[in-house]
């Protein structure tokens, strides 16, 4: 179930990036792009999320429905310092809902951004 739910994580990555390639026509700021939303702007969202919830009420399960954050929480992977903790031996199927979910909005919105371009 591991390897099926890591091709379904590589997949929704490729369908991320193909939405984000086709909103911008640079190949480097497509790249930089991705980089800086996989690394500063989705963390941060998620943390804001997760720790600021007097600001919406219920605000804590909006982190897990963001689209990097949510391709994370598919496998879980523990640190080093957590090797003789419990791991998660499954995959949810709420988390493979999520992504799926994802998978989905990006293909519909890149098929919307090719009718509306005229390539």
């Amino acid at each position: 179930s591991f390897l099926l739910a890591y091709g379904l994580d590589v997949f929704g990555y490729m369908t991320f990036s193909l939405m984000i390639a086709l909103l911008v026509r640079k190949g480097g700021l497509v790249i930089v792009g991705i980089l800086m939303y996989t690394f500063i702007f989705d963390p941060m969202t998620s943390k804001f999320f997760e720790y600021f919830p007097y600001w919406f009420e219920n605000a804590r399960f909006l982190k897990d429905l963001l689209p990097v954050t949510a391709l994370n929480n598919l496998i879980h992977i523990p640190f080093l310092k957590y090797a003789f903790q419990e791991i998660q031996d499954y995959v949810s199927f709420r988390e493979v809902a999520i992504v799926l979910a994802w998978i989905a909005a990006n293909i519909g919105l890149s098929l919307l951004i090719l009718r509306k371009k005229d390539l």
